[in-house]
């Protein structure tokens, strides 16, 4: 019994919290609206996905592998919450995407995400897939050479 007990009690001890995604705040005020791309990244491809800092080469006996940590936090904690914002927006601040009906935290930043000349922000979302949106708004240019679905979002207090 005593065995169980400090099993347990060793268990709740070093179990960390894990981030869950948020539904939006209800509405108090108007919101200040902007128009997102959406992209995504995935730090296990290496390359433009993970900082070269923080990789580690492959070995014979260890494929390469993405060290990095977010907010404090290893990558993977924020898969699928976590996105890369541009700098106008605080880092651990939620941003809710509304076509994509869903927020996220900005808890990285990157090379290409940014506030472009037209007004829009890119957030690269933390997901090994490509975002979709049915019947979504696609902007095709020089940044988006392949086109990225575009968004309306907000952020949540």
């Amino acid at each position: 019994m005593k065995a169980l007990i400090i099993l347990t009690l060793w268990a709740t001890l070093n179990t960390r919290p894990v981030p869950t995604p948020f539904s939006p705040a209800p509405r108090t005020g108007p919101r200040q609206l902007f128009t997102v791309r959406l992209s995504h990244y995935w730090p296990p491809l290496g390359g433009t996905n993970c900082h070269p800092a923080n990789w580690q080469e492959p070995t014979p006996e260890n494929p390469g592998q993405c060290r990095a940590t977010l907010a404090g936090e290893p990558w993977s904690t924020w898969v699928k919450i976590g996105a890369a914002c541009p700098p106008e927006i605080p880092l651990t601040t939620l941003i809710y995407i509304i076509e994509l009906k869903k927020a996220f935290y900005c808890i990285d930043r990157g090379g290409a995400v940014q506030t472009l000349p037209d007004k829009t922000l890119f957030i690269d979302i933390l997901k090994p897939d490509a975002n979709y949106i049915h019947k979504g708004t696609i902007i095709k240019d020089k940044y988006c050479p392949s086109g990225c679905y575009t968004s309306k979002a907000y952020l949540l207090p």
